[in-house]
């Protein structure tokens, strides 16, 4: 515990007590913006032994991962277990809908509108798809 203290994810409050502080509970699941499956496929067997050979990458513009395990990781995960693919394919979900409400916060949709499935223009009803991004984006009309 002392050392994740030290590492700023949690803070001894008294001798022997701790309490997780703001970036720890950045690797809980039900977090807001978690980036627990992110830092368990960075730090995970798949790639821990990479970081070793990032320098070597920045130099020779060579992959870390394949000098590691002979093929590129879109070729190694799907051939390994089931976990490896769950454990790779979250933290591109949780990123992606994180990414997703930034643009959607960032862009002002009101001139958008959709078309029904009838092909009849919808007007005011963007939002709500957006919100849930069940929207696909050639129903969008600019």
């Amino acid at each position: 515990m002392g050392v994740l203290a030290h590492l700023g994810l949690f803070a001894e409050t008294a001798p022997g007590q701790f309490t997780c502080t703001p970036l720890g509970a950045l690797l809980q699941t039900d977090a807001p913006h978690s980036v627990r499956h992110f830092a368990m496929l960075m730090g995970g067997e798949w790639y821990g032994p990479t970081w070793p050979r990032l320098a070597q990458s920045v130099r020779t513009g060579t992959s870390a991962f394949e000098s590691v395990f002979g093929m590129n990781v879109y070729s190694y995960l799907p051939a390994t277990s089931r976990r490896a693919r769950r454990v790779s394919s979250r933290p591109c979900s949780d990123l992606s809908a994180d990414e997703g409400l930034a643009v959607r916060d960032a862009y002002d949709f009101a001139r958008c509108h959709t078309r029904g499935r009838r092909g009849r223009r919808t007007r005011g009803a963007l939002s709500h798809p957006l919100r849930d991004f069940k929207i696909k984006p050639s129903q969008l009309v600019w």
